[in-house]
């Protein structure tokens, strides 16, 4: 699909973002269109890569609320905060809100609170948000209950611990917006007590194996079901073992509790002993299976893996907020040696599409927290290409401007997507970051790219 236009410049930026944002003054032509695109389009490409609702923050109408409300603190102009008032009252009520039984970040009802809280600085949402903390607060501690259960029964899945929809999430809307709560800052203990079991490790077939093993039928698809007979272990930041170290960071801060350095070290040494190197630089495998316990780890990727969701960058990201507390000269070392290592390197974009979740916009953002860290010169001509790539990828051809490439048996598909991980809301809250070099919302914890 050629490009029918491209931006060059942050004049032509902006004017696409406010054109986009303004695309939220109708709702009902909006969702009409979304639904229109969605029977256009094959399954199994729509159920896999077209999922919309509206609570789901991810996929769903109420994560636009979250662009939204960043465009309205940036500009003052109450058009923006009015477009979103219409989206929540689409469905906000005490009867859709107890419909909701998953108490996640991505695609529950901690997300839907930070959206809600995302723009109620003068209070207008706070008896709402009351009313669904309330409900959210049980929802945690049955949550917390089944966790603990699984751990203990070594039967441990990605959607316990996880950002998407697992305890990591949870923290983050815990911290951004409820740190002075007293029955949230029990649930953040309870957390974290769960989060130091969870990188422990326990014998197994004479092997000391970390807790958080992901057995074969707890898979996300059927053929690693097959692959990972004996389970894998998880290295990314959506599902992975990777958002549980940034979340240990940010938890450690809070108290300086001892046993979650402890637990923060033992997921570095992790990460430090799972590396293996593709051509000269550190990689890890991002789905390693338990046989890699035993035996020299090989990277059997054909390139890097440069996306948010499952990147090596966000596992170096990872590395550098956790090293800020134990200051340890060897890991230190390695990070330095890793950031030049990929300076050096002509690395191949492997990227498609545009968006943050597997797309340019994710990777631009996890080097410029990066660099925020390391400076400006790290990683510059990767930030220069992918920049290049992202703005180049602007389509008058799209209803939004972007569209969602996805790849699926070897042909590329294109998608008309407003949403926030891997749709056009994300893209225009990146590009807006990027020109503009500030952030007036909290919607970079969404991310963990808050520490």
């Amino acid at each position: 699909m050629s490009n029918m236009s491209v931006i060059n410049d942050n004049k032509y930026l902006e004017e696409a973002i406010y054109k986009y944002a303004h695309e939220f003054k109708d709702i009902k032509n909006i969702i009409s269109f979304i639904n229109e695109e969605y029977q256009k389009i094959d399954s199994p490409i729509r159920d896999l890569f077209y999922n919309y609702s509206y609570y789901d923050i991810a996929n769903g109408l109420l994560g636009n609320c979250i662009f939204l409300s960043e465009m309205f603190y940036q500009t003052g102009k109450e058009t923006y905060q009015y477009y979103t008032h219409n989206i929540f009252k689409l469905g906000i009520s005490r009867n859709g809100i107890e419909k909701i039984d998953n108490p996640g970040l991505w695609s529950g009802l901690s997300g839907v609170c930070f959206s809600l809280e995302t723009l109620n600085s003068n209070g207008q949402y706070q008896e709402v948000i009351n009313n669904c903390d309330e409900i959210l607060k049980k929802l945690i501690h049955d949550k917390i209950k089944e966790v603990k259960c699984n751990l203990e029964n070594q039967n441990v899945k990605m959607g316990d611990y996880d950002l998407m929809e697992g305890m990591v999430g949870i923290v983050q809307y815990i911290l951004t917006y409820k740190k002075a709560d007293i029955d949230f800052q029990n649930i953040l203990k309870e957390i974290s007590e769960y989060f130091i079991d969870l990188t422990k490790s326990t014998d197994i077939k004479n092997k000391k194996v970390p807790n958080w093993l992901i057995k074969a039928e707890h898979q996300f698809l059927d053929n690693e079901k097959t692959k990972f007979a004996n389970g894998n272990f998880n290295q990314g930041v959506s599902h992975g073992i990777c958002g549980v170290l940034i979340s240990l960071v940010s938890l450690y801060k809070l108290n300086k509790n001892p046993e979650i350095q402890q637990a923060i070290e033992r997921i570095v040494n992790w990460y430090y002993d799972t590396k293996s190197s593709h051509r000269d630089y550190f990689v890890w495998e991002k789905k390693l299976s338990f046989e890699s316990l035993q035996n020299v780890i090989s990277y059997n990727e054909k390139q890097v893996n440069l996306s948010w969701c499952y990147g090596d960058l966000m596992i170096i990201y990872s590395l550098l907020c956790a090293n800020e507390i134990l200051n340890d000269e060897k890991i230190e070392t390695f990070l330095n040696d890793c950031c030049t290592k990929y300076d050096q390197s002509q690395i191949e974009i492997d990227l498609l599409s545009p968006t943050i979740c597997h797309g340019f916009a994710g990777t631009l953002l996890v080097i410029k927290k990066i660099q925020l860290k390391k400076g400006e010169q790290i990683l510059s001509d990767l930030y220069k290409k992918l920049t290049e790539k992202l703005t180049s990828s602007f389509d008058n051809t799209s209803r939004f401007g972007f569209w969602d490439v996805e790849e699926y048996n070897g042909k590329l598909n294109y998608l008309n997507k407003y949403s926030l991980l891997s749709g056009n809301s994300g893209v225009y809250l990146t590009l807006n970051y990027l020109i503009k070099g500030t952030v007036k919302t909290n919607w970079m914890s969404l991310f963990l790219l808050d520490n």
